[in-house]
Formats: C-alpha cells, sequence, structure tokens
C-alpha cells in the first residue's frame, strides 16, 4: 500500500508539472499570499572533468591546464536550444511488426532532415566550425560535439565557450576529458569456475525476438565464430577510422540478448564497439532500424551525475522511437570505486537501468544504485550471477552488465508480443516496472515507490510479455 501511495503522489506531482497548469503571478507571489523563492540562473557553461572541481568564474588559464592535463583529448557538447515537436502518434491497437517499424522509419527520416539542416545552419551562425576542432554533427538531436586532441584546449577556446553559453540559441555547453581506452569499462564481475552453469537462458516459447533490432554498444565486438550466432541475423559496425576488436565481454552480452541460446534468438543483433563518443554509435544504430540499445559498459567518468552523455541519451530516446536499457554498473566494488554510484551514461532519465541480484533474489553488494541528483537508479534489477558461456574464456561471469542484456532481450520479446511498443517505446519502462516481482529483501522504499537498490524489482519475463498491462506514463522532458 504504501508503495501504491507513493507512486500515486509522484504521478499526481508531474501532472502538475507537465500539463500546463497556470496560475498567475504577481511581484513573486501566489495568488494565496504565498512568496516564490525564485531559483538563480542555471550554469549555462558546464565543466564535467572528472576530480576538477571548476567553474565558469575560474581563471581561463587555469581551466584549461587541468582540463588538458585530465585526458587525452577534449571534447565539447553543445546543447542547442531547439526540439522537434513532430511527436509520433499513439499507435492503433492492431498495428503489425512491419506497419510499425515503417512508421519509426518515416518519424526518424523526418527527425533527421530537420537535425541535419538546422545544426548544420547553426553551426554555420555561431561560427562553431572556427574554434579550431573536429566537429560532429548529431543527425538526430540538437547536439553538436566538438573535439580537441592532448593539450589543445587554450584560453582562446574557454573564452569563446563563455561567450557562445551566453547566446540565447544554445542550452549548455559541456566541457569534459576522454581517455580513449582507460574509460571503457565493461560491468562485469568475474567469478571463478565453481561448477558447471548452464548457459543464462530465459527463453518465451511463444516469442523469440523476431521482427525487432537489437543494437548493443559494447568495449569490442561479438566473435562471430562462435556457434551460438551461427543461425543470428547481426550487422557489425567497421569504420575505416578505428580497429575493432573481439571481446570476450561483447561476445558474451550478446549472446545473452539474441545468441542461440539467448533470450531473443530471432532479433537481428547490431554491435558496434565504443570508439571516442557515443553519438557515432547510437546514430549508427539508428540508421539501421535499432528498436532497443542495450549498453553494458561506461565511459568511466563522472558517476552519479547527470552528464551531457545522459542528456543527449535522454533527447534520442524521446525523439526517436527507441529504447536505451543500460547497467546500473559495479560500483560497489573496491576495484571500481566502492561507492555504489550509477555510471554515465546511464544517469538519464529516460534510460532504463538495470541493477543486478543473485539467483535468490538478493542485491549484489557491488550493483551501483547512487546519484548525486534527484533520480532513483537501478528502474529494476535481474539475476546476473554464475553464468557460463561455452567458448567464452574459462570463467563464470555476474554483473550488470548481464542484468541489462536480460531486460533487453525481454524487452525485445515484449515488442513482438505487442508491436505499439514498438513506436512508442518509452511505456517499456512502464511494463517492466508494473510486471517486476518484489523482492524479499526490498526494504527500503524512496518518494518515488522504487527499492533504493533494486528500483521496481526483479524482471518478470513471463508477466511483462504475456500479460501486458494498461499503463499511462510519461518521459522526462530534461530540455525544458
Amino acid at each position: 500500500m504504501k508503495r501504491f501511495l507513493n507512486n500515486a503522489l509522484l504521478i499526481i506531482s508531474v501532472f502538475f508539472l507537465v500539463s500546463g497548469y497556470r496560475v498567475e503571478i504577481k511581484n513573486n507571489t501566489l495568488p494565496d499570499g504565498k512568496e516564490i523563492v525564485l531559483e538563480e540562473e542555471e550554469e549555462k557553461l558546464v565543466f564535467e572533468t572528472p576530480g576538477c572541481t571548476i567553474s565558469a568564474e575560474s581563471a581561463s588559464g587555469e581551466i584549461a591546464e587541468k582540463v588538458n592535463e585530465a585526458g587525452e583529448y577534449v571534447s565539447v557538447a553543445i546543447e542547442l536550444d531547439d526540439e522537434f515537436d513532430a511527436l509520433i502518434e499513439e499507435p492503433d491497437q492492431n498495428v503489425s511488426i512491419e506497419e510499425a517499424q515503417r512508421i519509426v522509419k518515416e518519424h526518424r527520416e523526418n527527425v533527421k532532415a530537420h537535425y541535419t539542416k538546422t545544426n548544420e545552419r547553426l553551426v554555420r551562425e555561431l561560427g562553431l566550425g572556427f574554434l579550431e576542432a573536429e566537429v560532429e554533427i548529431s543527425r538526430y538531436s540538437n547536439f553538436v560535439f566538438l573535439k580537441y586532441g592532448n593539450k589543445a584546449l587554450t584560453d582562446y577556446h574557454i573564452e569563446q565557450f563563455k561567450s557562445i553559453s551566453k547566446n540565447e540559441r544554445i542550452n549548455k555547453v559541456y566541457v569534459r576529458s576522454e581517455n580513449q581506452k582507460k574509460n571503457r569499462h565493461q560491468e562485469l564481475y568475474p567469478m571463478k569456475i565453481k561448477t558447471y552453469v548452464e548457459p543464462f537462458v530465459t527463453q518465451n516459447p511463444d516469442y523469440d525476438g523476431s521482427g525487432i533490432t537489437v543494437g548493443m554498444i559494447d568495449v569490442g565486438i561479438i566473435d562471430k565464430k562462435h556457434p551460438n550466432f551461427s543461425q543470428t541475423d547481426y550487422l557489425i559496425r567497421n569504420v575505416w577510422w578505428y580497429w575493432e576488436s573481439v571481446h570476450d565481454h561483447a561476445t558474451s552480452i550478446g549472446l545473452t540478448i539474441a545468441g542461440s541460446t539467448g533470450i531473443a534468438p530471432g532479433a537481428r543483433l547490431l554491435v558496434a564497439e565504443y570508439c571516442l563518443s557515443w553519438s557515432d554509435a547510437v546514430e549508427w544504430m539508428l540508421d539501421n532500424g535499432a528498436n532497443i540499445i542495450n549498453i553494458s559498459m561506461s565511459n568511466g567518468s563522472s558517476p552519479g551525475t547527470y552528464t551531457s552523455h545522459a542528456a543527449y541519451l535522454d533527447y534520442i530516446i524521446r525523439n526517436n522511437s527507441v529504447a536505451i536499457i543500460g547497467s546500473a554498473g559495479n560500483r560497489g566494488s573496491k576495484k571500481e570505486g566502492g561507492d555504489h554510484k550509477v555510471t554515465s551514461p546511464k544517469t538519464g532519465f529516460n534510460v532504463i537501468s538495470v541493477g543486478a541480484t543473485s539467483w535468490l533474489g538478493e542485491p549484489l553488494y557491488y550493483s551501483s544504485h547512487l546519484t548525486s541528483f534527484l533520480i532513483s537508479k537501478p528502474n529494476l534489477s535481474a539475476p546476473a550471477e554464475l553464468i557460463y558461456f561455452p567458448g567464452v574464456g574459462d570463467e563464470e561471469f555476474g554483473g550488470t552488465s548481464y542484468a541489462a542484456a536480460c531486460v533487453s532481450g525481454i524487452s525485445a520479446l515484449i515488442m513482438q508480443s505487442d508491436s505499439r511498443y514498438i513506436i512508442v517505446p518509452h511505456l517499456l519502462g512502464a511494463v517492466l516496472a508494473a510486471t517486476a516481482t518484489p523482492s524479499v529483501y526490498a526494504s527500503e522504499f524512496d518518494s518515488s515507490g522504487y527499492e533504493s537498490v533494486l528500483g521496481a524489482g526483479i524482471v518478470n519475463c513471463e508477466l511483462a510479455v504475456t500479460n501486458r498491462l494498461r499503463t499511462v506514463c510519461f518521459y522526462n522532458d530534461t530540455n525544458k
């Protein structure tokens, strides 16, 4: 009852925030005489460099020096004040998978046409091409990315960022240092083999994910020679400027989602190795029809915080009919940090973050669940220990990586069983939460109604796929 009331209160409070309700305000007071406390203007220039607590008011030389020292290169994410307003309509209940995919493809083409034209124009008008950086223009969102080589950031650039951030057509400017290899973390937890454990299988006899495309961004690519991929329809990204490498972690995640003994063996699998940015992998997947994107890794920076990467994924989810599901992280382990902070970019409001439990439903001690801002993570949890993949290394595996892959596979089954979720995938979060099984270990519920460590509970494949509830949900408009 407590959980139900908390959820009801949350929904009611959100209704007043997003329903357009207005009251007349005079002299900073409401009609009942209560004074409004005005918040300070939000800082539009944000420095995300780990361990570098600096602000836009710091000396430019200090900023440039600290940011350059922190990583191999510097990335700047510029969030433009532009919203594609042609949101997709609620689909008919009897829409076929083929028709749903056609609707999504047409919608994405409209989004792509809008942002390709608009972002290129704004880059010219704002002079972003003259900042001596490699410019990457998002084709599916209101973001533009700049990249500088090591030690390339100067006082001049910092002053330009300050100036640009004051432009009314700019929402925010994020500056951060990056490390190409150092900051790529697979979120697994290796364990010594004690006994043989069957492959992690949660298949549904009525559905296999056919007609659904699942993308996965990982620390490497899958081993195409693995026999359990022999019947899998997969596409691996191959870019000329980066040398992709086969990785056991990527292989095991792919097997969990769409291998012959995986959860959705009939699904099409898109595979991209994370290399330098999230956006190039995500947008390649959108080009190739991804309905779900699994992220069982992190870039190792700014855990527990809402980063530019999280903001970018939020926008992609909200405007491109795609679900993004990610591992909450293993930062309860001292090796990973010991602070239980959810890893970036899974801190996104609209990203479905997944924690890890034992087979008995007990939260695993390393599973991350803390953030430094007001959002409940993870959204739900899944069993993720003592998993053995024949032909992949010589260890059993566990970790939130596999919990996320489990939920991604189940989400493919949900989309196959009801194609409306292809068109409005943000409903997935509500279905997964509503059908999750409460754990006997759940004890601390927060104001959202979620348990503080497990989220809504443990994913229940059978209920989620075969007993879908009529749900009403909202997604977070983080650009407003």
